[in-house]
């Protein structure tokens, strides 16, 4: 049982938990850590599974100074790494390696073999997400390494290029949203989403429901669940956002 921190515990961030129709809100504060067996001196907080009805599974991994996987993971599914904090070094089979920094990110393509591996002296954070690839035809998605710092700070931020190229089946974006302004409108989404924030707060409107939000929360959002998002804070709100795109939903019938 990890020690009580009292200065992230109170009666409204509990209270702020909810798991609803829909949709599922987690704070920081609420979020129980947890053990995965393909890392060593690495905590994992489990942010969403197929128990809650996701088509993908969402981590946040913290890496102690001496963090690691125990071994190359290989595994059929695509996955997609964001650094929060701090610095990993990502391995991609034996010799090829990219070290990351806040906001550096990769996707890799299903079958792909890699390690990660802290990089400093202090903690890392990362958010490490996976989803089972929907082939279609001969299209075949290629390995991204990438930096927020890189792309401009549209709305809508594409950190893969899955509207161009039809061979991604998931689209990953920074959202940005200015002081005293919301999204464009109140969306029916075909798509589930996963959404960590990344920066400011705001109103989360989730199914008929508002939901106060701010940074390091994790949101799941069902198909269907009408969504909208308005920011009360002073500063921009800014989320990391998983979408699958790209292919039909025959898969389901």
């Amino acid at each position: 049982m990890p020690k009580i921190r009292h200065d992230q515990v109170d009666i409204i961030s509990r209270s702020r938990a909810t798991v609803a129709e829909g949709y599922m809100v987690i704070p920081k504060v609420n979020r129980c850590n947890s053990v995965l067996p393909q890392f060593e001196n690495v905590e994992a907080f489990v942010l969403a599974t197929p128990d809650i009805g996701a088509k993908f599974i969402e981590h946040e991994l913290v890496f102690a100074a001496d963090g690691r996987t125990r071994s190359c993971i290989n595994d059929p599914f695509e996955h997609f790494l964001y650094v929060l904090e701090g610095g990993v070094k990502l391995t991609i089979g034996e010799k090829t390696r990219h070290e990351f920094t806040e906001g550096g990110y990769a996707y890799l393509p299903p079958g792909t073999t890699f390690s990660l591996e802290n990089t400093g002296a202090e903690e890392s954070r990362m958010l490490w997400l996976k989803h089972r690839f929907m082939p279609w035809e001969d299209l075949a998605p290629k390995l991204y390494i990438g930096s927020e710092k890189d792309v401009t700070s549209r709305p809508g931020q594409p950190l893969l290029p899955f509207a161009d190229d039809l061979a991604y089946d998931l689209g990953m974006l920074i959202v940005n949203v200015e002081p005293g302004r919301g999204i464009s409108q109140v969306e029916t989404h075909i798509m589930e989403h996963g959404l960590y924030m990344l920066d400011g707060q705001g109103l989360y409107w989730l199914n008929g429901a508002y939901h106060e939000v701010m940074k390091d929360d994790f949101i799941y959002f069902a198909r269907y669940c009408p969504q909208y998002f308005y920011v009360t804070g002073e500063s921009t709100g800014r989320y990391l956002l998983y979408k699958d795109v790209n292919r039909d939903y025959d898969d389901m019938l």
